[in-house]
């Protein structure tokens, strides 16, 4: 048998020569200089593997009466099959099936799996000849070709390996037959299919994944008739068995099979009925709706089971569900209640969110506290209803306002929750109302406006509401947030620059560096260091362009000047071991308070990099 390893290795040769010989292919224009190539004696393999990939596009007929003889040829035989692959015509497939009893190995492979593609119903009984193989690869060819080529006799031929009692022949058969069943049922066959899809699953010599592989195929051939066999599935011992029976109830078609599926859910075992509603869900048709509140009035449906149809309820519909769903938020336990909320936040319905704004005026209790969360996670238009709740209801309902808020004011209710945020502390209802302000400013379209109102609130208040005010801008983000921070900590009073400074140190992206370091520059700032080692934090930890790194840890040598932050540039040398950041560390091996860590620092840095001339100058500067 031909030697594998050294079959790819030349195969792999020739790959490179035609890359490398690209420009003597671009020379070559007609098929008769390609030929010519093909049939010369001294004309290099690497040159007759381009001539073959040539042909691949251009060649016609006229080229196979060169090409076949290569076929022959373990260094050129996989370019051959390139080429008589893609040349349509009888001539080209009777070659490769003449070829195929003058080889074994790998080569023999290679031309069983051409014929295959080239899928010719008058070359089934040459590649059926080597089932018998000995060479379980070549067996495994001809079962896959025979696969793709199909037809009776092909499939006739499988089955003989799929009875027989040798195991390896029969999960080779049973892939081809596979393959033949697939072609089946996309030509509409279903019956045929049907009937093979049986026959493997039914035989203890086939592999578990190939029973499971028919085990689909068998469902879905029988169309709205597969149902059966589905909820039969389900009680399968094998978990691969059963999951597939899950995947095929959402890859059923037909009509009347969501319907089919509904009435058998009492067939499914009730520990498998969440999964096999998840399944259904997962088709997105309305006609499983009722079904589902059909589950949820049921007071022997398990909580598992309610909580399953609940998640999947915003996949089928339920927009005029309302009065139902409030019903079992009210009534069930928490778990439920909650899957019952998170459903009516999903469901995507115009008419729900229309429904939900009138009912909410004419509930109370749990269910109006229900009916305002909603106001706010569908981001519905009630910012007046909840305003009126803030201020004449009372309890819980009225912090659920306030926090809905956050979602749904426009900037002219900014001035509202300003107001509100920055009350009396004593109130709960404060902390809530900061919370619904920062997230108002940060889904703002208008980031300018938003931040022109909390400057106007700041300019106005006392010290304790504009430290509240300064927090919310933190929450809010974003540039003009940014700016308007960078404004306070330069030129506020000592304890609005100690919360804009503590806030512009935690910022969470590298757009607060200049700002950070603009205050590290003011000599006598209260809290310029704190600005720097907030800067110091950017360059040590967040990802950036190594450029922009780089220019930020100059600035940072020039902001530094006592040990503790220099030590902190040190670090951040170390940390992205760069030939500017060694020289960064040579430097400062110069300044007797970080001396010995930055000899130590540049050591480290050096060992990391690629030895060079320069590296070993800086090095030697530092004696």
């Amino acid at each position: 048998m031909f030697n594998a390893c050294r079959f790819f290795l030349l195969t792999s040769i020739l790959a490179l020569l035609v890359n490398t010989h690209s420009g003597f292919a671009a020379e070559v224009e007609s098929e008769a200089d390609l030929i010519a190539i093909l049939e010369a004696d001294d004309s290099p393999k690497s040159e007759k593997a381009i001539a073959c990939k040539k042909l691949a596009v251009h060649g016609s007929s006229e080229c196979i009466g060169a090409v076949a003889p290569l076929l022959l040829d373990p260094e050129l035989t996989s370019w051959a099959r390139i080429t008589l692959e893609a040349i349509q015509d009888d001539a080209a497939v009777e070659a490769l099936a003449a070829a195929s009893s003058k080889l074994d190995g790998l080569p023999l492979v290679g031309v069983l799996n051409s014929l295959g593609v080239r899928r010719s119903s008058g070359t089934v009984t040459t590649v059926a000849d080597y089932l018998s193989s000995d060479d379980t690869q070549v067996v495994e060819a001809a079962s896959l070709a025979l696969g793709k080529i199909g037809g009776d006799t092909a499939r006739d031929a499988l089955l003989g390996n799929l009875e027989a009692n040798d195991k390896a022949k029969a999960s080779l058969a049973a892939e081809g037959l596979i393959r033949i069943a697939e072609v089946a049922m996309a030509e509409g066959s279903t019956g045929p299919a049907t009937d093979l899809y049986d026959k493997i699953r039914s035989l203890d010599t086939v592999p578990r994944p190939l029973i499971v592989e028919a085990t689909r195929g068998a469902i879905l051939a029988r169309g709205i008739d597969g149902v059966e066999l589905m909820v039969e599935t389900l009680s399968a011992d094998d978990r691969r068995i059963r999951e597939v029976a899950f995947m095929t109830a959402r890859q059923l078609e037909g009509d009347g099979v969501i319907d089919r599926l509904i009435a058998s859910r009492g067939q499914v075992p009730q520990r498998l009925q969440p999964m096999f509603i998840r399944a259904l869900g997962g088709r997105g048709e309305a006609a499983l709706v009722s079904e589902i509140m059909s589950i949820l009035g049921d007071a022997s449906s398990s909580e598992a089971l309610k909580v399953a149809a609940l998640d999947v309820l915003p996949e089928v519909g339920g927009g005029d569900q309302l009065v139902g769903l409030l019903s079992v938020a009210v009534a069930s336990d928490s778990i439920v209640s909650e899957a019952a909320l998170k459903a009516l936040s999903k469901i995507q319905d115009e008419a729900l969110d229309n429904q939900i704004l009138d009912v909410v005026k004419k509930s109370e209790g749990v269910k109006q506290q229900i009916l305002v969360q909603l106001i706010g996670t569908r981001f519905l238009d009630g910012a007046d209803f909840l305003k009126e709740t803030i201020r004449d209801g009372d309890g819980v309902v009225r912090e659920l306002a306030m926090e809905a808020m956050g979602n749904v004011v426009e900037i002219d209710d900014i001035p509202f929750l300003i107001e509100r945020a920055t009350g009396d502390n004593s109130d709960p209802l404060t902390s809530v109302a900061l919370k619904s302000l920062g997230t108002a400013c940060a889904r703002m379209p208008d980031q300018k406006a938003c931040v022109g109102q909390l400057r106007s609130a700041i300019d106005k208040s006392d010290l304790e509401t504009q430290v509240v005010l300064v927090e919310t801008l933190a929450a809010m983000g974003g540039a003009e947030a940014l700016g308007l921070l960078g404004d306070l900590a330069k030129g506020g009073s000592t304890p609005i620059q100690d919360a804009s400074t503590r806030v512009l140190g935690g910022w969470m992206s590298t757009d607060a560096g200049p700002v950070l370091a603009e205050i590290g520059r003011i000599d006598g700032h209260p809290y310029r260091i704190r600005a720097v080692r907030g800067y110091l934090r950017l360059v040590r930890q967040f990802v950036m362009k190594q450029q922009q790194r780089h220019q930020m840890i100059d600035t940072a040598v020039e902001l530094a000047d006592r040990a503790a932050e220099l030590e902190l540039v040190l670090d951040a040398t170390k940390r992205y071991p760069t030939h500017h950041n060694l020289k960064v560390a040579v430097e400062l091996s110069k300044v007797d308070s970080v001396s010995d860590l930055a000899k130590e620092t540049a050591n480290e840095i050096a060992a990391k990099l690629k030895p060079s001339p320069a590296v070993t100058k800086l090095l030697e500067s530092m004696e």
